[in-house]
């Protein structure tokens, strides 16, 4: 299969004095595993909330490509999580399959700045030249990245086939301004009628940001053995990259009180090049990720 089950990995909850804590993150644009692509760009009923592409292009701009379904791909990914501002995890990846359904094969080298990602026979998938690396290694092999015009290009047969430049945005730091401490816990729980942000603007990204909303139907007053995580409710909204925002409460329209809900804040940039009939994505990501309470 050429993704994971899931755009982002569910999170779990236990029950402390009634208070619910969140024991593991959300990874996203977007996040997944370490070696494989997120499946958002494979699903035709949730792309950020959205039924199709074309819909999301129309609402999200370029963010919407990173789900467009490509011959090959490669790309940089950064997240970060809310308050806990040591922990960073990184993603370096690489695919190529001459039709969606075969095995993935040799496309040619992929290289972004100055990572060079090339086709590993053994394991089937895009290793850089330093081999697999470490989540701390992928960290500080990407940083330098950040901020700065990039040039992407692909390397087959001996020959450049596609060579541009991408801007990379600043990586992205989200505070959630109007949040309180939720007592007994490690979240912040915020109000629908007045959730303000703000984070570090990038004067140089055209992009905007995308906050992404998304909720498995856990909540603090329902136990842990009652938790009933049905459809999976997910929303997004574009905004202005300006350094700060009133999320509108129409985005949390559908998500009751209580509700643990995760928000996603994602700044990056797309390109998609198309070489011989075959077609390849080339993408950046940075992400900021908070688990909230929504107290009204």
């Amino acid at each position: 299969m050429d993704a994971v089950k899931t755009i982002f990995n569910h999170f779990k909850i236990k029950k402390m004095k009634h208070v619910f804590v969140v024991l593991s993150c959300v990874l996203i644009l977007l996040t997944s595993c370490g070696k494989d692509e997120p499946e958002i760009q494979l699903l035709n009923d949730d792309i950020f909330g959205f039924e199709s592409v074309e819909e999301a292009r129309t609402h999200l701009g370029v963010y919407a490509d990173i789900f467009s379904p490509t011959n090959g791909s490669m790309y940089i990914r950064s997240t970060k999580f809310g308050t806990n501002t040591d922990a960073e995890q990184a993603e370096i990846f690489g695919r190529y399959q001459e039709n969606q359904n075969q095995p993935r094969t040799n496309g040619g080298d992929f290289k972004f700045g100055d990572i060079k990602l090339s086709f590993d026979e053994n394991t089937k998938s895009y290793l850089p030249d330093e081999g697999v690396l470490s989540n701390d290694e992928k960290v500080n092999r990407i940083s330098n990245l950040f901020g700065i015009s990039n040039e992407f290009s692909l390397i087959a047969n001996g020959s450049t086939v596609i060579n541009f430049e991408q801007y990379v945005p600043t990586k992205i730091d989200v505070n959630v301004e109007s949040g309180i401490d939720y007592q007994g816990s490690n979240l912040l729980s915020i109000s629908r009628n007045n959730c303000q942000i703000s984070w570090n603007n990038d004067s140089n990204n055209e992009n905007g940001i995308v906050a992404y909303l998304w909720w498995n139907g856990n909540k603090t007053d329902v136990s842990a053995f009652e938790q009933t995580q049905g459809k999976i409710l997910n929303k997004a909204v574009k905004l202005n990259d300006e350094g700060q925002a009133v999320l509108s409460k129409e985005l949390f329209n559908g998500i009751p009180k209580n509700a643990i809900v995760t928000l996603f804040f994602i700044r990056g940039n797309v390109n998609i090049k198309e070489v011989d009939g075959k077609s390849f994505k080339f993408y950046s990501v940075t992400q900021d990720k908070h688990n909230l309470i929504l107290l009204d």
